[in-house]
């Protein structure tokens, strides 16, 4: 498929490891403004996280003298999808320089993105938007190059605040995991393979490479429920900072006065301080959330919180389907929230194109967008 871009920038491309320096540069001069105003980063290497998020994985972007001004990004993914494991193509990092907006670059780099998914492999693909974004309400309506958006379902990302100490829930013990716990881990997660699509495979090599290959994430991050001496659920608490980083860039004027009040007390009670503008977020993610119920996720929750006083960690990150029984486990915890919506992307003409899982919860990461 022949993909150009408008005039006056250069046709899209496959970016390459020469790119990793401008890419990193162009990610953190888009701002995303809102009540509370900041800018993701992706140091101190940008192909290190999406490598991470599929295999093959690939970064699109176009150029304007010189600089970068558009970019986006795709990965393949071994996912569940309407009951079986299907190779599965993510898109994502989509983005736009303020000043060459309403051009055309958007759907030129998205077209390209979606160019090859045969020839990766991949039977379908799907992506994650913010809700309410404008960019891409016309291509949600019309579709790209003969590729149809269907909405599948709404994710909820969380901010979870830092609470006082909070309570395990009765009959339920948390404890650090251990080597040991692999299989029995990796077992739980297989079980519950039927209950959400877009969910990968787990396995204890699987685990092992991770560990490896994510900095900052091994067994020491998991805690492990159990229950009657059986393990019923387990997550890991993991900090993004050495691949991803959120700086801080403006707060409303409410949350301005908020921060004067919060961080005097903040710094009495041990919990972190909202930092000063200019300077990084700190938060973990709560990821492989794996429970065979609420109370476990309640119980999970519980111990990261009490765990991170003292730390300069300021909240817990968690995404959910607004359909998952897990949402339950966030009832009495001060959170606030940002909606995000979830396409499955198809195309005509040919075997790939696959029907819509069924109507049940997904599962999304993401601590590794």
């Amino acid at each position: 498929m022949a993909v150009t871009g408008p005039p006056d920038h250069r046709d899209p491309r496959w970016a390459t490891a020469h790119d990793d320096a401008r890419l990193r540069r162009f990610v953190g001069s888009v701002p995303i403004h809102g009540q509370v105003s900041y800018c993701l980063e992706r140091e101190p290497d940008y192909f290190r996280l999406l490598r991470l998020q599929g295999d093959p994985a690939r970064a699109a972007l176009i150029e304007a003298n010189g600089e970068i001004v558009a970019m986006a990004a795709c990965a393949v993914q071994a996912l569940s999808f309407s009951g079986r494991m299907e190779r599965v193509l993510y898109t994502c990092d989509a983005r736009v320089h303020p000043a060459h907006r309403g051009q055309g670059l958007f759907r030129a780099i998205v077209e390209l993105t979606l160019s090859e998914i045969d020839a990766m492999g991949a039977v379908a693909a799907y992506t994650l938007i913010l809700k309410g974004n404008r960019a891409m309400q016309p291509m949600i309506a019309t579709g790209v190059a003969g590729m149809r958006f269907h909405p599948l379902a709404t994710i909820r990302n969380f901010t979870l605040f830092r609470g006082n100490q909070r309570r395990i829930p009765a009959g339920t013990a948390v404890r650090c995991a251990s080597m040991a716990d692999l299989p029995a881990m990796v077992w739980l997660w297989n079980q519950q393979d039927g209950q959400r699509d877009l969910r990968p495979g787990l396995t204890v090599e699987g685990l092992r490479g991770k560990f490896a290959r994510m900095p900052g994430f091994g067994i020491e991050s998991f805690r492990i429920v159990e229950r009657g001496g059986e393990v019923t659920g387990f997550a890991a608490a993991w900090d993004p900072h050495p691949l991803k980083q959120v700086r801080l860039l403006d707060l409303s004027t409410p949350l301005r006065m908020v921060r004067g009040l919060y961080n005097p007390l903040a710094r009495a009670m041990r919990r972190a301080p909202l930092p000063r503008f200019g300077e990084h977020l700190r938060f973990a993610y709560v990821t492989h959330l794996c429970a065979s119920r609420a109370q476990d996720v309640q119980a999970l929750l519980a111990r990261f919180d009490n765990e991170l006083r003292g730390t300069p960690f300021m909240y817990l990150d968690l995404a959910l389907d607004v359909r998952d029984p897990h949402m339950q486990a966030l009832r009495g915890i001060a959170r606030s929230s940002l909606d995000f919506e979830l396409f499955l992307i198809t195309w005509e003409g040919g075997a790939r194109a696959t029907a819509l899982p069924p109507d049940r919860p997904f599962f999304f990461e993401m601590a590794l967008v």
